[in-house]
């Protein structure tokens, strides 16, 4: 190749790719990636255009292509474990478990402390129910990072599936350490707490997460929820009617709301409500069928009518 033919080879390359990189950031990702296949035409070798063409190919939901350029990428730079991770992340999602696999564990070879490329391992063994290697590697991610606040929800979440409820709540409590002032932390560590029939520490942080999301009516009803169990029946009704004064269609609090007032022998109210909550989600039949707070209804033909349905998912 001539001196002349060079430069003018290099110059249509930065041509190429500044157009690409102009395009790109104009959000016209179609003419982002023409410009990027002519860029790596004149060199194949070029890591920006086939990271970015991988990027972009993601971004556009192809995913074939997408791995074609980002397999390249590592073929540059076999040492890139952010890529090696992305490619397990459309591996997975494309349903090619064992690849996705294998690109996060080589992923974590090329760098062990990487915390993220175990979280994705994690996440994969917990939806193919090996929950042994799942808590092996969310374990790792706490080592590395102990603010990974997904690993550690997630692997608090198996050890509620295993019935290991301190291990559990200490995870949550650590969580809330970490970040104190988001409520879903203490709805979280509310609903362990739940799940151990400690429903008192249950109330307490559903409490702190309401003076944090002071107009949830998620909050309020399963507040109220644990109220009842306890038998406070006077603010559990409180706490459910101030979810619906919030969402006055929000069913399960007017699913609850419903129980409290079949303890009060307001029988007809309870009805009427609870006709409308399986009217509006009929997995409410089955729920109330074995609900013992509907005791009192259980007599009522209406009762029977409004709860022998099919769901709809069934």
């Amino acid at each position: 190749m001539g001196l002349f033919s060079f430069f003018s080879k290099k110059k249509e390359l930065k041509d190429h790719m500044w157009r690409a990189n102009l395009y790109r950031k104009q959000e016209k990702y179609k003419e982002s990636i023409q410009a990027y296949v002519q860029a790596i035409k004149i060199d194949p070798s070029l890591l920006e255009a086939q990271r970015n063409l991988g990027w972009l190919y993601r971004r556009l939901e192809h995913p074939i292509q997408s791995i074609k350029h980002y397999k390249k990428v590592v073929e540059i730079e076999p040492d890139d474990h952010r890529t090696l991770n992305i490619l397990g992340i459309i591996h997975e999602k494309i349903k090619r478990d064992q690849t996705a696999l294998e690109y996060y564990e080589e992923a974590i070879v090329c760098q062990p402390q990487y915390a993220i490329a175990h979280a994705n391992l994690g996440k994969l063994h917990q939806r193919r129910n090996r929950y042994s290697d799942a808590i092996s590697a969310y374990t790792e991610v706490l080592r590395i990072d102990k603010n990974f606040i997904l690993a550690r929800n997630q692997l608090a979440q198996l050890h509620l599936d295993q019935r290991q409820f301190d291990e559990a709540i200490k995870l949550h409590e650590g969580t809330i350490r970490i970040s104190p002032d988001v409520w879903d932390h203490y709805f979280q560590l509310a609903q362990a707490f739940n799940r151990c029939s400690r429903h008192e520490r249950a109330i307490v942080n559903y409490r702190k997460a309401l003076k944090i999301k002071p107009d949830s009516a998620l909050l309020h009803t399963h507040l109220g929820r644990s109220l009842y169990i306890i038998n406070n029946y006077g603010d559990a009704e409180t706490e459910l009617r101030a979810a619906l004064d919030i969402d006055v269609n929000y069913a399960l609090a007017q699913y609850n709301l419903a129980i409290i007032l079949t303890g009060k022998d307001m029988l007809e109210e309870a009805l009427d409500l609870l006709q409308q909550v399986i009217q509006s989600e009929n997995r409410f039949a089955r729920l109330a069928k074995a609900e013992s707070g509907f005791r009192k209804l259980l007599s009522r033909p209406e009762f029977e009518k409004m709860t022998n349905i099919k769901e709809q998912d069934e």
